[in-house]
C-alpha cells in the first residue's frame, strides 16, 4: 500500500482494543485542523475513555494550540482516572514536547510494547 502525504491538514484514525483506545494521528495540528483533533480528544473524555495513546510518528507539525490540545486531553483522561501515552512523536513534534516541557509531562514510548505497558499501569 502506498501512502499518499497528508498537505496540510489531519488524517486521525481511533482504534479500540481491550479497553485501550489508540489515536494515530498524520499531518499537522495547528490553528487549522485543531477542531479536528479537539473532537477526537473531547469525544474520548466524554465516553469516559481512562486509557490513550497517541501514536504521533507521522505528524509532521505540532504547534501551540496542538499543545494546549494535549493537556486538556491529559485533564479530561486524569479526571477518568486513566492515562495517556505518546507513542513514536516524530522528531518535530519531540521537539516541541521538550521546548514546552511536557515531554516531562507524558510518558513517551519508543515502540507499542512499551506504550502498552505504560498504559495499562495506570
Amino acid at each position: 500500500m502506498i501512502e499518499q502525504p497528508v498537505e496540510q491538514g489531519i488524517d486521525i484514525t481511533t482504534q479500540r482494543q481491550d479497553g485501550i483506545v489508540e489515536v494515530i494521528m498524520k499531518g499537522y495540528i495547528d490553528a487549522y485542523t485543531y477542531t479536528d483533533v479537539e473532537k477526537t480528544f473531547n469525544r474520548l473524555v466524554e465516553e469516559k475513555v481512562s486509557k490513550v495513546i497517541l501514536d504521533m510518528s507521522k505528524v509532521k507539525f505540532l504547534g501551540a494550540v496542538g499543545a494546549g490540545l494535549l493537556i486538556t486531553l491529559l485533564t479530561g483522561i486524569e479526571e477518568n482516572k486513566g492515562k495517556v501515552v505518546i507513542l513514536k512523536p516524530s522528531s518535530e513534534v519531540k521537539e516541541v514536547l521538550d521546548l514546552v516541557g511536557l515531554s516531562a509531562v507524558f510518558p513517551i514510548a519508543n515502540d507499542n510494547v512499551t506504550a502498552w505497558k505504560s498504559v495499562l499501569s495506570a
